[in-house]
């Protein structure tokens, strides 16, 4: 079973099972095998910290869709801190 992930663009709602972080970029695994960009960060820091909350919400969520957040989000949380 997979789980749903609408890509960063809002151009795309995908079902996927895999979910990667590769330089700055999340990348999914389509069913027909392709590799989908989809999110585009500025470092692979800020990547990181969107598959650690994608992690997150699939251990407490029902299926669900996780909106990716843009580039520059982590730069505004650590504006507030």
């Amino acid at each position: 079973m997979g789980f749903w992930i609408r890509d960063q663009f809002k151009s795309g709602l995908y079902c996927t099972k895999f979910v990667s972080c590769s330089d700055a970029g999340i990348w999914i695994e389509s069913p027909a095998g392709n590799s989908i960009l989809i999110g585009r960060y500025v470092s692979k820091a800020e990547a990181i910290q969107v598959l650690d909350a994608i992690q997150k919400r699939l251990a407490w969520a029902s299926p669900g869709v996780f909106q990716m957040p843009p580039p520059g989000f982590s730069e505004s949380e650590a504006r507030h801190d």
